[in-house]
C-alpha cells in the first residue's frame, strides 16, 4: 500500500515520518505468516483430527488434517505423509484411511512440510455378538467322528479370531465332543452338541443311527463234514463299505434234514448229501453249501499238541469221521511236537521243563506207548534243547533238531531207542539255524529248512540230503521271506511247505522234476503242513478266533476242513498222521 504525503517543505521531522511509513508498507507486504513478498505460508502447526478416539479391531475410519500458519489459518494443498506409530495396532493409508488391527494404542501421525501432529488411537477387542456353526444338524453313524467349526462374529459380522470356545454335549451316551470340536459318535440317538464363545452359544443338533446291515460273510466256506462231525459256523455282518458291525442278531437255518444247525451256528451233519445253509440279519441273508461225506475208512487220525489255559501242554489223537472228541494220550502236560512209529503204538515227543529238585532244564525226547502211557522212556539226554522228532515211515529211525547252546541249530538222527545219534548238518554253516526235517516215505531222504542271517537280509529256505547226510541240496531261495516246515508227499515227488508272502503265509508245493510252484492261498496264516500217508490230504494249523485250529484240505486246495471244530476241545497246534488200529 502506498500513501501520498502532501509536504510542503520536506523537513527533518518529515523525512523521518516518510521512513516508517516505508518500513511499515514493506512490513505489509511480507505479511504476517512470515513469509516474504510473493512466497507461500509457512506451516506452523499441524493438526490431526480427531484428535483422540477409540474403535474395536477391524474397524475402518479415515482420519483428517489441518496445516496452520503461525496466525492460525489453515494452508491448503501440501502433501501429507501418514504413519502409525504401532502398525500391528493400526495402520494408515496414504489417504489418511486407518485400520485397526489389534488391540492396543497407535499414535496416528501426520507430517506437512516437516512439522508433524499426531492423534492417540485406542483399539478395543470387538465384543462377540454372535456364534455360527458350520454344521447345525449332524448325522453319524457309531464310532464315526466329525469335527465342528465355530465361528464368532462382532456385531457388524465381522469374524472375530482367537476366541476361547467352550465345548459340550448334552447327550454323552448318543454323542461326545472334545475341546477341539471333535465329535465322537457313541450310540444311536439324538443330542445336541454346544458351543459357548463369550457367553454365546450355538447348537447343533446330532442324529447316530446304527450301521444298515449291507451283506453277511460266512466262514468257513463250502465245508465238507463227515457224518456225525460239527463244524462251527461264523457269521460276521458287515456295512456298506466292509466294516464288521456289532451286536446283530443272526438266525441260521438249513434247507434239507442233511444236517441241523443250532442258534449260534454249530452245523452237524446227520446223513450223507448236500445242505445249504442260510444266515440272516435284519433282511440281509447269506447262503453258503456244505458236503457230508462218510470218511469212517481213513486209515489214519490226527496226532498233535494242545496248549491249554493254563500253559501246559498235552497230546491228543483225533479220530477223523467219527464226530467223537479228541482222545488224550497220558504223555504228561509238558510234550508238544509229536510223531508215531508207522505201526502207530508209540508215539514220540519233545519235553520241555524243569527238571523236579534240581530245577535244572530238560529239553529232551521221549517215547510212550500209545495205549495206556506205558513205558515211557527217555531217547536224548544232552546239553541243549533236542526237539522235533520224526518218525521214519520205513522205521527204525527218528530224526530230530538239536540247538546246541553254542547257538548251531543240526539236523540229527538216531536208532528209534535213541542209541547212535548222529549229526547230519555238522558240515553246514555254523551261523544258520536247520529245523523241521521230514522224511521220504521210504526213509532215504530227509527235507529241512535252514534260516541264514546274511548282510542282504534274513532268508530262509527248503534242503535235502540223503538219510546219512550227503548230497546236501537247496531247493528254494527266498530274498526277503521265509520257506519253512517241509512235508515229502507219498510218492517222493513232491515237498508241501510254508512260505511267507508278507503278512501271509501260504502252503506251497514244490514239484522236484521241474522246480515249479503252486500256492495255495487261503485266508490267514497256515503253519505246519503234514502230507497223509495216502496222499489225498494235507493237515495244518491255523489261528482262527485267537485259536490254533487243525485243518485238512485235498493237495489242490479245496475241500477245507475244521478238524478240531468243537470249541470245547481247545484247537490243536502241529499236526501229525497216525495211523488207526
Amino acid at each position: 500500500m502506498w500513501y501520498s504525503l502532501m509536504l510542503v517543505r520536506p523537513g527533518r521531522v518529515a523525512r523521518r515520518f516518510l521512513i516508517t511509513l516505508l518500513a511499515g508498507a514493506l512490513l505489509a507486504a511480507c505479511g504476517e505468516d512470515g513469509a516474504g513478498p510473493g512466497q507461500p505460508p509457512v506451516v506452523a502447526s499441524v493438526q490431526v483430527q480427531p484428535g483422540q478416539g477409540t474403535v474395536t479391531v477391524g474397524d475402518e475410519l479415515p482420519f483428517t488434517v489441518r496445516a496452520l500458519d503461525a496466525g492460525g489459518r489453515e494452508i491448503t494443498g501440501r502433501l501429507v505423509a501418514w504413519s502409525s506409530s504401532a502398525p500391528a495396532v493400526a495402520t494408515v493409508t496414504a489417504a489418511g484411511v486407518v485400520t485397526a488391527l489389534s488391540a492396543g494404542t497407535a499414535d496416528i501421525r501426520a507430517a506437512v512440510d516437516g512439522v508433524t501432529g499426531a492423534s492417540e488411537l485406542t483399539v478395543a477387542e470387538a465384543a462377540v455378538a454372535a456364534v455360527t456353526l458350520d454344521v447345525s444338524d449332524l448325522h453319524l453313524w457309531p464310532g464315526e467322528t466329525r469335527r465342528l467349526q465355530a465361528a464368532a462374529k462382532d456385531a457388524a459380522g465381522r469374524l472375530l479370531q482367537g476366541r476361547a470356545a467352550a465345548w459340550s454335549s448334552a447327550s454323552p451316551a448318543v454323542a461326545t465332543v472334545g475341546p477341539d470340536g471333535r465329535v465322537l459318535a457313541v450310540g444311536p440317538g439324538q443330542g445336541e452338541i454346544r458351543v459357548v464363545i463369550e457367553g454365546i452359544e450355538a447348537v447343533a443338533r446330532v442324529t447316530v443311527s446304527r450301521r444298515p446291515v449291507a451283506f453277511i460273510a460266512i466262514t468257513p466256506l463250502t465245508p465238507v463234514l463227515t457224518l456225525g462231525e460239527g463244524v462251527q459256523l461264523t457269521a460276521v455282518t458287515k456295512d456298506a463299505t466292509g466294516q464288521p458291525l456289532e451286536e446283530r442278531i443272526v438266525e441260521w437255518s438249513v434247507d434239507n434234514g442233511n444236517a441241523t444247525i443250532s442258534d449260534d451256528g454249530l452245523l452237524t451233519a446227520v446223513r450223507e448229501g448236500y445242505v445249504t445253509v442260510t444266515a440272516r440279519s435284519e433282511g440281509v441273508a447269506a447262503s453258503m453249501g456244505a458236503t457230508i461225506v462218510d470218511d469212517a475208512e481213513y486209515e489214519h487220525d490226527l496226532l498233535y499238541h494242545r496248549v491249554t489255559a493254563a500253559g501246559s501242554s498235552e497230546l491228543f489223537v483225533l479220530t477223523l469221521g467219527t464226530g467223537l472228541a479228541p482222545l488224550r494220550l497220558n504223555a504228561g502236560s509238558v510234550s508238544h511236537a509229536p510223531t508215531s512209529s508207522p505201526d502207530g503204538r508209540r508215539v514220540a515227543f519233545a519235553v520241555s521243563m524243569r527238571e523236579l529238585g534240581t530245577g535244572l532244564p530238560v529239553d529232551d525226547i521221549f517215547v510212550i506207548d500209545r495205549i495206556g502211557g506205558l513205558n515211557l522212556r527217555r531217547l536224548t539226554a544232552t546239553a541243549g534243547i533236542d526237539d522235533q522228532p520224526v518218525w521214519s515211515p520205513a522205521g527204525g529211525k527218528i530224526a530230530y533238531r538239536r540247538a546246541a547252546g553254542d547257538g548251531r541249530s543240526d539236523i540229527w538222527v538216531m536208532n528209534e531207542d535213541g542209541s547212535a545219534p548222529a549229526n547230519l548238518t555238522a558240515d553246514m554253516d555254523a551261523a544258520a539255524v536247520r529245523s523241521a526235517p521230514a522224511w521220504t516215505r521210504d526213509g532215504t531222504r530227509l527235507a529241512y529248512s535252514q534260516i541264514h542271517n546274511g548282510p542282504a537280509g534274513t532268508t530262509a529256505s527248503i534242503w535235502v540230503m540223503n538219510a546219512d547226510g550227503s548230497s546236501k541240496t537247496q531247493l528254494t531261495s527266498t530274498l526277503t521271506g521265509f520257506d519253512a516246515s517241509p512235508t515229502w508227499s507219498p510218492d517222493g515227488t513232491r515237498i508241501a511247505f510254508v512260505r511267507y508272502y508278507g503278512a501271509e503265509a501260504d502252503i506251497t508245493i514244490l514239484r522236484l522234476s521241474d522246480g515249479s510252484l503252486t500256492r495255495i492261498p487261503l485266508e490267514g496264516r497256515q503253519t505246519t503242513p503234514a502230507w497223509s500217508p495216502d496222499g489225498w490230504l494235507i493237515a495244518f494249523g491255523q489261528n482262527v478266533r485267537g485259536i490254533d485250529e487243525l485243518f485238512t484240505m485235498q493237495v489242490n486246495g479245496t475241500n477245507v476242513r475244521l478238524r478240531t471244530s468243537d470249541r470245547s476241545w481247545g484247537g490243536g497246534l502241529a499236526p501229525a498222521w497216525i495211523r488207526r488200529f
